[in-house]
């Protein structure tokens, strides 16, 4: 949950499902804004997401307040709270973008969707496609102070939501991981909801909202190519595998010599036989008769074994009769 450090008493968190996503500080833009925090967090594709802000008793109220969530560069709902609905209700939701047909207003849920990338042409990004990548992949919630809250009489109007950056197609793959780009937003079906409006006055300027929230939603690749989130290290191949744990040899206790004295003769010849026969289903192994040449400079070999006399091939001596054959 994203708090002001001069503002404990408002808290702002993105939710799927009935879940905060988690956050991942962004320093940068913390360093930089005055009465803002940003953070990062996981846009998992297809998922459904809603702002949930909470008013804590702490929470000093000097007026009503008015909650415009923007989304991709894009305002999707402006919501005012009297002071008296603060104090009972603490707890409020923003789960999508707000659209009029007639006097009949409807909303559209949020929802996570993957960004269409396309090979790089070679060609220049037009103004369009640059100036919606500045605001792609965010979502903006600005709290600003209202008086003289007045009801009034819904105005016949048609407001699309689906003007955004999901409608811009394909975007140029460079561009995309130039701005650590991977997610936008879309909307599902829309739903008809209560109707209701009302009027009234900043206190203060438009564009200096007494608290600004910002999360940027990334996919969990990009935010481990960013290392917003650290990577999973690879195994070391050089690492050398394990060897077995030798297992130690059992040496006689005391208490067992004390045992074996403790047999009669007919317990000693059971366990005398006993070992006899595990002696005997021992394999034996083969000795090989090992023998060495003449220690010189010029013979560093050992053989090993020796062939039976009757393979051994035996030459002529100058006592031998030897026979040339035709």
């Amino acid at each position: 949950m994203a708090i002001l450090p001069g503002l404990p008493g408002l808290q702002v968190e993105v939710v799927v499902g009935d879940s905060p996503l988690i956050e991942y500080d962004d320093e940068e833009e913390e360093e930089t804004r005055a009465k803002t925090v940003s953070k990062y967090i996981e846009a998992a594709t297809g998922a459904e997401f809603k702002v949930r802000y909470y008013f804590a008793n702490t929470f000093l109220l000097r007026h009503g307040v008015q909650v415009e969530v923007s989304v991709d560069g894009d305002s999707m709902s402006r919501q005012v709270l009297r002071m008296s609905k603060i104090a009972k209700t603490k707890t409020f939701t923003c789960a999508g973008a707000s659209s009029r047909i007639g006097r009949k207003r409807y909303e559209h849920n949020f929802r996570f969707s993957e960004l269409k990338k396309a090979e790089d042409s070679g060609q220049g990004i037009d103004r369009t496609l640059k100036k919606a990548l500045e605001s792609a992949g965010k979502i903006m919630v600005d709290f600003h102070y209202v008086k003289n809250i007045k009801k009034v009489k819904a105005s016949r109007y048609t407001l699309d939501p689906h003007a955004g950056i999901s409608s811009l197609g394909t975007i140029p793959e460079k561009a995309l991981s130039t701005k650590g780009l991977s997610h936008s937003t879309s909307f599902a079906d829309p739903k008809e909801c209560k109707s209701g409006s009302v009027s009234c006055e900043l206190v203060g300027s438009k564009d200096s909202p007494f608290a600004r929230f910002i999360f940027k939603y990334r996919s969990l690749a990009r935010l481990k190519e960013m290392w917003i989130i650290r990577r999973t290290p690879s195994p070391d191949l050089r690492t050398p595998m394990p060897r077995p744990t030798p297992v130690p040899q059992q040496e006689t206790s005391a208490t067992e010599l004390r045992r074996l004295e403790d047999l009669n003769k007919e317990e000693m010849l059971v366990l005398l036989r006993h070992y006899r026969e595990k002696d005997s289903a021992t394999p034996k192994i083969k000795q090989e008769a090992k023998r060495e040449l003449p220690d010189d400079d010029e013979n560093e070999i050992s053989v090993v074994g020796e062939r039976s006399a009757k393979h051994r091939r035996l030459l002529p001596t100058n006592k031998d009769e030897v026979i040339e054959l035709d």
